[in-house]
């Protein structure tokens, strides 16, 4: 097929005048809004997160904008460098530039109207940096906007080339408060919205906060079983889910994806440590035990986890110290970012009292990760966790505007004395006024410590308020 042709099927806007109904979705998420505002930004934005995000169904959907806010549909262009008919071409991004300008817009670029060029899983292209980086640096009148599922190679990559040209912005999985919007009941998250978690009078607001307590429990359970990717919500059943994600995010993004852009001779390694690390989720490991543990080598243990973690599979957590030197060697804990598909990798279908205090920690951890990741929130600085040699241990300590916060994950409804004992422990040792347990669904205040129930708690936080620690 002649590039024109390919470019005019997969650009049907341009005959029809806008984008088919089935590469969009009736909720939009509220990374649109951000990147309608980069629209009028000169440099280029770089759309970030893992496969099967929803990172092309944002691209559509802004491209959906741009026709509705009257931009000439021919100056919407948009390309695939995952596509086959792309990859056989020489030169696809010269190509398809050289074709598009000279028998779509049939004008010379200095004389043209801005052109809107999206160009989705930039980092198969070669060389991508330098194109993008020439034409960016002609001044030509093309906003770009590209994607990729790597923020390894594409962050390391434009860093380097492309300084001061690029924006990114990165998209997570689904946190609580969106999987809530996805399901179609936004009139449950008004209760919750403008809430300071930090600044919270139990008394007053407990009615108001629980009045739709059993809906939002079972939407809950469905979240930490299923997951926040967006096509669970057309999946028949979670047997059809986690077998969609092990085939088409799992595998293609192991076996090709991170195979290809890093060269990985024994991809199964990835899957294996995967794996174990879904097996011990949210467990302080260090990269000697993995190897030991599936008889591999350190350096073997030590590429892959950066692999997992630059592609969106695992996240994890440093120890909580002054001390930076410290806190680089100590061990990590991780976590795979997305509860459904930890699920899906340990074939688990229903949600089970056994290990379901780990699973909820790694959906807080993933939650709060992907507010500090998305830039959305500049309050969250850092998170980490703590422990020392009398193994006093808190799951999770954030870094809210330059203020430490300790929070424990006690996935259960009845909180005794023994389990306040770690987070007074690093309360006293650090002179803090205020700490947290998230617990299953007990909501009350324990002197300076708020017991509260993790639903609750993620949509309280994820709302995005300034948080007021004072």
């Amino acid at each position: 097929m002649e590039p024109v042709g390919y470019l005019t099927e997969v650009n049907e806007w341009w005959m029809s005048g806008s984008v088919d109904p089935i590469f969009l979705q009736e909720y939009q998420r509220d990374e649109l809004q951000q990147l309608i505002e980069l629209l009028d930004q000169e440099r280029i934005t770089a759309v970030i997160g893992p496969r099967r995000v929803g990172k092309t169904t944002l691209m559509y959907q802004l491209i959906d904008h741009l026709l509705r806010s009257g931009i000439k549909k021919e100056h919407v262009l948009f390309i695939s460098m995952d596509d086959p008919l792309v990859k056989m071409m020489d030169d696809p991004l010269k190509t398809i530039m050289d074709e598009y300008l000279e028998k779509i817009i049939k004008k010379p670029i200095r004389e043209v109207e801005k052109l809107y060029v999206f160009i989705d899983e930039i980092h198969f292209l070669p060389d991508w940096t330098l194109w993008l980086k020439r034409y960016y640096d002609l001044k030509y009148n093309i906003k770009f906007i590209v994607t990729s599922s790597s923020a390894t190679h594409l962050l390391k990559y434009s860093k380097e080339s492309l300084v001061g040209r690029i924006t990114e912005l990165k998209i997570m999985p689904l946190n609580f408060r969106d999987f809530i919007k996805f399901k179609g009941r936004s009139d449950l998250l008004e209760p919750f919205s403008k809430k300071d978690i930090f600044n919270l009078d139990v008394n007053d607001t407990i009615f108001e906060l629980t009045k739709f307590q059993n809906e939002l429990v079972l939407y809950f359970n469905e979240y930490i079983l299923s997951g926040g990717y967006p096509e669970y919500h057309s999946a028949k059943d979670i047997r059809t889910w986690q077998n969609l994600l092990i085939s088409d995010v799992v595998e293609k993004t192991i076996y090709r994806d991170i195979a290809t852009l890093y060269k990985v001779k024994n991809p199964q390694y990835l899957e294996n440590i995967l794996t174990y690390i879904a097996q011990n989720n949210c467990q302080t490991t260090s990269h000697n035990r993995i190897a030991q543990a599936l008889s591999i080598s350190t350096d073997t243990v030590l590429n892959m986890v950066y692999y997992l973690e630059s592609t969106y599979f695992i996240g994890s957590l440093s120890l909580f110290s002054k001390n930076v030197k410290k806190r680089i060697r100590s061990n990590r804990k991780l976590f795979v970012i997305d509860s459904g598909l930890c699920n899906a990798l340990l074939k688990t279908r229903s949600i089970k009292d056994e290990n379901i205090g780990l699973l909820v920690e790694s959906v807080v951890n993933s939650n709060l990760l992907a507010l500090k990741e998305s830039g959305q929130s500049t309050d969250v600085r850092d998170i980490s966790y703590f422990t020392d040699k009398q193994k006093h241990e808190v799951d999770i300590v954030l870094d809210i505007n330059g203020k430490v916060v300790p929070l424990e994950v006690k996935y259960q409804n009845n909180i005794y004395d023994h389990d306040f004992k770690n987070l007074r422990y690093f309360m006293d040792a650090q002179d803090l006024g205020f700490g947290v347990i998230v617990t299953k669904n007990l909501f009350e205040m324990k002197r300076d410590i708020l017991c509260i129930p993790a639903w609750i708690f993620l949509l309280i936080f994820t709302d995005q308020v300034p948080y007021n620690l004072d």
